[in-house]
């Protein structure tokens, strides 16, 4: 079975020449490259920014939380911290039966 060395689709030949195209080897090189040191970097930065975040939503909901120097003691206890997120997404999948997006 010889099949046509040229494909045709509704976008007509261009579209799929275009494809091609894009598939080829690339000689573009970013102008940084990103290491693990720089992954590291930005994970502890999202993470307290995280327990930032938590710390104003807790003073907003309740004062009380304003005084307790809560980013602190997430900081402190990291790893109960996010055992405890685990299991209550496990639990809340559990609940609904379908994965949170």
């Amino acid at each position: 079975m010889n099949l046509p060395l040229r494909l045709k689709c509704r976008a007509g030949n261009n579209a799929v020449e275009r494809l091609v195209a894009m598939s080829k080897p690339s000689t573009y090189q970013p102008p940084y490259t990103i290491t693990p040191d720089i992954l590291n970097r930005v994970a502890a930065i999202s993470e307290a920014i995280g327990r930032r975040w938590q710390s104003l939503i807790l003073a907003r909901w309740n004062p009380l939380f304003a005084d307790i120097p809560v980013e602190s003691l997430i900081f402190e206890h990291q790893t109960e911290y996010y055992l405890a997120i685990q299991e209550s997404t496990h639990k809340a999948y559990r609940k609904y039966k379908r994965p949170f997006r």
